[in-house]
């Protein structure tokens, strides 16, 4: 099943909720690109879980449908899932899609205490796909409007950062904290 980026973003505000946490727009762009990576590299390239690809911006990659809708909130604390228009009902993960929900679950427990600013840098680095991008073209100011980026490339980030430290499945994380307890 494919999902809207604004569905993905809305379970991410969920889990932040759960923990008395809050997210803003920014990470929930960097959530969301760090988990279409993450199913990239442990599906092998498969079709995304997402219903949108990517694109390089001038201040990084940038899931456009779920910018235009929280753009609005600029840096302030989003608390609650979000709709498309005010009549609509906020859309989300199927609670039986299994796969997906402890994708993102997995994805938060790595990265939920990483500030937006540090997960910016994370995507910015050297060889990343948006710097790729952005070296091609002489900078972030001159990527073409809508450039896509490559799945093979986010692939090959995410096979690269697998290498060296890989996603723990939520079960393995849940498993630890027990352990350790």
């Amino acid at each position: 099943m494919s999902y809207s980026p604004l569905a993905v973003a809305n379970y991410f505000i969920e889990l932040a909720r759960e923990q008395r946490s809050f997210v803003g727009h920014m990470k929930l762009q960097k959530l969301l690109y760090c988990s279409y990576g993450w199913w990239q590299q442990l599906q092998g390239g498969r079709e995304s879980f997402v219903s949108e690809e990517p694109q390089a911006w001038q201040y990084g990659p940038v899931f456009e449908s779920l910018y235009h809708v929280l753009k609005g909130w600029g840096h302030k604390p989003i608390k609650k899932p979000q709709y498309f228009h005010p009549l609509a009902k906020a859309p989300s993960i199927e609670e039986e899609d299994r796969e997906v929900r402890d994708l993102l679950k997995s994805v938060w427990q790595r990265y939920e205490e990483y500030t937006a600013f540090q997960m910016s840098m994370m995507t910015h680095s050297e060889g990343t796909p948006w710097n790729r991008i952005a070296d091609k073209f002489g900078g972030g100011k001159r990527i073409p409007s809508g450039m896509v980026i490559p799945r093979a490339y986010i692939k090959e980030e995410f096979d690269r950062i697998a290498e060296q430290n890989p996603l723990q499945s939520f079960e393995q994380e849940a498993s630890l904290e027990v352990a350790d307890a």
